[in-house]
């Protein structure tokens, strides 16, 4: 690691925070959490999108260790986070949105 390595990883790490923190107050309109009510449906879908975020994180994983088998020059340990948390932030985003359009039962 060089000495200017640690401000570029804290600088991504200080915006991935900031994206996180503009989504989720863009999706819940800019409301306090405790006005926000959370019933069984809600919670389903919460539970069933992190699941599914969860898997799909795991299968890449296990894509990536398979890449790092044959080509390791490829694999980077900056491609390794941001793919992995790209996938991770991503799948729970779509499927969030897409249990939330298709209902829960």
């Amino acid at each position: 690691m060089q000495a200017g390595d640690f401000w570029v990883w804290y600088l991504y790490f200080v915006l991935v925070m900031v994206l996180y923190e503009t989504i989720r107050r863009l999706r819940r309109k800019y409301k306090h959490l405790d006005k926000i009510e959370f019933d069984e449906r809600t919670d389903r879908i919460t539970r069933q999108s992190l699941s599914v975020s969860w898997f799909l994180t795991f299968v890449t994983m296990g894509l990536l260790a398979f890449t790092d088998i044959f080509r390791p020059e490829l694999l980077t340990v900056r491609l390794s986070i941001v793919v992995i948390s790209g996938i991770m932030m991503g799948s729970f985003i779509v499927a969030h949105y897409y249990y939330n359009r298709k209902g829960f039962k």
